[in-house]
């Protein structure tokens, strides 16, 4: 085979027709060159500077030669000049059959793959260049051994990495675009933006690009957010006060993080009692996330939630502190902070058209009887299906009600702002929930349990029409929206009053 190769590129035979051979090459250069330029993304048009630097000294030495008289430096000129218009289909033709596989199959070659590639074109151009400069291989054979001693005292380092780096494309412990952490330290986690025969490149979250030699990069243990699926596991560490059952405190915790901003559904959050610690108990908050990019954020979001709903809740996470006080309150404190609580939400329903016509007395009762809890963005209140005996007073925020009919979409029926009020059909009728209400903005709510309304409807009965009345309202616009909705329940036939009468005993 070498010897074919040979024959054809012989000296001579390359002198003789390298000029005519030049014309229908560089031809054939432009011609692959501006398919290159057409087939390319427009970001990805800088690959064709190379060939075309090639071609442009290309033309230099054939211009060149066409002013030299001499007839032997002519055909040098013209020689090398083939030799960089050959470099030069080589480059276009290799970018342009890689770019069309990695179009038409969805792949991205590695670096090395593509460097080595391009090696193979350059190698024959180089066996035809020394050949056409009189060198003879098979002194350069001969040589091999020494040489190759040589380069690999002096290159030692560079051909740790380039083999390190076929080794780690032939594993493919990570892909471009991966999340990886590439030690045992929690702070070096980055995104993989290239792999070349050298180094790997990590950009890490404080976007910062960490360049690692390969051969460094092959001793060192490799955790891939991406293997063997695209999620990860998030784990959040919270202590809560021993006063409260932990069963509780983990069902108030996977409820809240529902829906909050990169949680995934599944694989399914989960929490354990981590430990008991001299400030209370531990938990241990497990769930996925695909947002690797953004995983503070998604993080802090979950801690968010946690915080809002163990807050509403009365729930209080202890603080390390060894600071002792002792207070003694008196009887007249603890109702002057009691009356203070009561005067607030006194003060918040005579703001709400519903009971702003209540007597004075009444609407103190029922101030007494109720309490506050907030809400975060984006939380579900209550959830359509589930049992409830509490409505809800919006005093501060924005909620948005939807419904939904058995696995179909949710349909938005209305947003509710301060002064208005939900929950209310649960809560009179002692049935399940008929819509789910979510919390669009950070919200403030005045929740009234059955206990409460009842005290409120004993002393004023009238109050009973008004609330049915809007009930009913309410009623017919949920049953034409689920009218429009596939498999719709059908709609309630017995009277309201009565129903409600019924539950709270009024009959």
């Amino acid at each position: 085979m070498m010897h074919l190769i040979t024959a054809a590129l012989d000296l001579n035979v390359w002198l003789e027709h390298a000029p005519r051979t030049a014309g229908p090459a560089a031809v054939a250069a432009g011609i692959t060159l501006v398919l290159l330029i057409l087939v390319l993304p427009r970001e990805q048009r800088r690959k064709v500077l190379q060939p075309f630097a090639y071609l442009v000294l290309a033309s230099s030495l054939l211009l060149l030669e066409e002013l030299v008289d001499d007839e032997q430096l002519s055909h040098s000129l013209s020689v090398f000049a083939l030799l960089f218009l050959f470099a030069s289909i080589g480059r276009s033709a290799f970018v342009l059959f890689t770019t069309l596989v990695q179009q038409a199959f969805r792949v991205v070659f590695p670096r090395i793959y593509l460097d080595l590639g391009m090696a193979l074109v350059y190698l024959p151009l180089a066996y035809a260049a020394l050949l056409l400069a009189g060198v003879k291989i098979d002194n350069i054979v001969a040589g091999s051994a020494v040489i190759s001693v040589v380069l690999g005292l002096a290159m030692q380092s560079t051909l740790g990495n380039f083999f390190a780096g076929l080794a780690i494309q032939f594993h493919r412990p990570f892909s471009v675009g991966d999340w990886i952490q590439f030690d045992d330290k929690r702070e070096h986690i980055g995104k993989v933006r290239e792999s070349n025969w050298r180094a790997t490149t990590v950009v890490t979250l404080d976007e910062v690009e960490v360049v690692i030699p390969n051969n460094k990069l092959a001793e060192l243990p490799l955790t891939n957010f991406y293997r063997p699926d695209r999620w990860s596991r998030r784990s959040i560490y919270f202590v809560c006060s021993y006063a409260v059952p932990p069963r509780e405190v983990q069902r108030i915790v996977l409820a809240a993080i529902q829906g909050s901003f990169g949680v995934l559904d599944k694989p399914t959050p989960s929490i354990v009692t981590n430990s008991f610690t001299e400030r209370g108990i531990e938990y241990w908050l497990r769930f996925f996330t695909v947002e690797m990019d953004r995983r503070d954020g998604v993080d802090g979001g979950v801690r968010d939630r946690i915080w809002y709903a163990l807050n509403r809740h009365g729930i209080s996470m202890p603080v390390a502190t060894h600071e002792v006080t002792w207070q003694q309150r008196s009887a007249e404190t603890e109702r002057g902070h009691a009356d203070r609580s009561v005067a607030q939400r006194l003060e918040a329903l005579s703001h709400v058209p519903l009971f702003r016509e209540l007597p004075r007395d009444v609407m103190q009762r029922l101030a007494q009887d109720t309490q506050n809890k907030r809400y975060i963005s984006g939380e579900t209140i209550i959830r359509q299906g589930d049992e409830g005996a509490e409505m809800f007073v919006v005093l501060s925020g924005e909620t948005s009600v939807l419904v939904r009919a058995d696995d179909s979409q949710e349909a938005h029926l209305r947003d509710l702002g301060p002064g208005a009020f939900f929950g209310e059909t649960s809560m009179l009728q002692g049935s399940r929930r008929t819509a789910t209400v979510r919390a669009l903005h950070d919200c403030e709510l005045l929740v009234i349990d059955k206990v409460a309304m009842t005290s409120v409807l004993k002393l004023q009965p009238d109050f009973l029409n008004r609330i049915v009345q809007i009930l009913e309202d309410r009623q017919v616009e949920l049953n034409r929206r689920l009218a429009e909705l596939p498999n719709a329940p059908p709609p309630q036939k017995e009277p309201l009053l009565v129903v409600v009468k019924r539950w709270f005993g009024l009959d």
